[in-house]
């Protein structure tokens, strides 16, 4: 499937965001310390690659497999400000989100399509907790976040000369999300924002017995994930 780059788009959605609150300079901020809770949507973009080895060995047996996907992405998120000084801003988040991605296709053997056999992947559940840090300037805050990142994989192992013949795999996967923001106060309680992450799962070893029949073989799989969303909170 096409992938789509998301981080260049972040420049237009964030000129959308300013253009918007240009209506609204008269309207008081929430209060920079506070506690908050929101949701956002937005796109979503994967790479996922697998790497093969004989089992037990740092030997690579020449199959790999590269996925990629473009698709939805949304999530809850709450949090809690605190304003340092009088235009620098820290706190903490975490959210819950899902992603519609799923790939499937043949490895390759040493570059060449290898029929007998495919990968499929999926992608599930996924969250993670946060630092932020931002200077505010009226009603708007920008800001930068990073943290840890846990997600849901699936991955299924497909030998083609037999279609019952599989494998399936669901993984949790730990990594880290980097990224960063515009938000901007419309309402007195309430923030909309436009945020890109960057999410590294790191890597994930699974042991498939589905080769042919000739043994094991351990797939070493790396998942990497960008995101681009808009969201509006309530702050207490």
């Amino acid at each position: 499937m096409k992938k789509t780059d998301l981080a260049a788009l972040l420049p237009s959605m964030l000129f959308s965001v300013h253009a918007m609150a240009a209506d609204v300079t008269d309207i008081p901020a929430p209060s920079a310390t506070s506690f908050y809770t929101g949701a956002q949507l937005g796109g979503a973009s994967a790479d996922v690659s697998v790497t093969d080895y004989y089992a037990g060995t740092s030997y690579e047996s020449g199959y790999t497999w590269d996925g990629d996907d473009t698709g939805l992405m949304g999530e809850v998120y709450l949090g809690l400000n605190y304003m340092a000084t009088e235009t620098f801003l820290i706190g903490v988040e975490a959210d819950l989100g899902y992603a519609s991605l799923s790939d499937e296709s043949y490895l390759d053997y040493e570059g060449v399509q290898d029929e007998r056999y495919r990968y499929g992947w999926e992608s599930g559940l996924q969250g993670s907790l946060r630092a932020r840090a931002g200077i505010m300037a009226g009603n708007a805050l920008l800001y930068a976040t990073g943290g840890l990142a846990i997600g849901q994989q699936s991955f299924d192992v497909y030998e083609r000369v037999s279609s019952t013949n599989f494998e399936s795999f669901d993984e949790t996967m730990v990594g880290w999300t980097a990224g960063g923001g515009l938000e901007y106060a419309f309402l007195s309680n309430w923030t909309a924002r436009v945020e890109y992450r960057y999410t590294d799962f790191g890597d994930v070893t699974i042991t498939a017995d589905i080769y042919d029949y000739s043994g094991s073989y351990d797939d070493e799989i790396k998942v990497t994930q960008q995101s681009l969303m808009a969201g509006v909170a309530y702050h207490f």
